[in-house]
C-alpha cells in the first residue's frame, strides 16, 4: 500500500500538562492544542473566544509550526487568559 504524506496525520501536540478549566458548572479538560482550538472555536464559546483571541492566535501558530516555543507561548496565553477570565484551572 502506497500512501502519500498528505494522507498521514501528524501526531497531536500535547500540552505539558492538560489545561483543566471550570466554566460555570462544567469542567473542561484540554490535553492538546487541537482540543483547545476546537473548544475555543465552538459556537457555545464564541464570547469567550473573542476575549481569548491572543491565546487562539498563538495556539493556531503552534499548530502550524509545531515548534516547542510556539506551543509554550500558546499554552501560557491560554492559562493566563483563563485566569483573567476567572476560570479555575489546575
Amino acid at each position: 500500500m502506497n500512501r502519500s504524506l498528505s494522507s498521514i496525520a501528524a501526531p497531536e501536540l500535547r500540552f505539558p500538562s492538560p489545561a483543566r478549566l471550570r466554566v460555570g458548572d462544567r469542567f473542561v479538560f484540554l490535553p492538546t492544542v487541537d482540543a483547545a482550538i476546537d473548544w475555543l472555536r465552538s459556537p457555545a464559546n464564541a464570547a469567550l473566544c473573542q476575549r481569548l483571541t491572543q491565546a487562539l492566535e498563538l495556539l493556531l501558530a503552534a499548530q502550524g509550526s509545531r515548534s516547542s516555543s510556539d506551543l509554550h507561548a500558546g499554552y501560557s496565553a491560554l492559562l493566563e487568559g483563563a485566569e483573567r477570565e476567572g476560570l479555575v484551572f489546575r
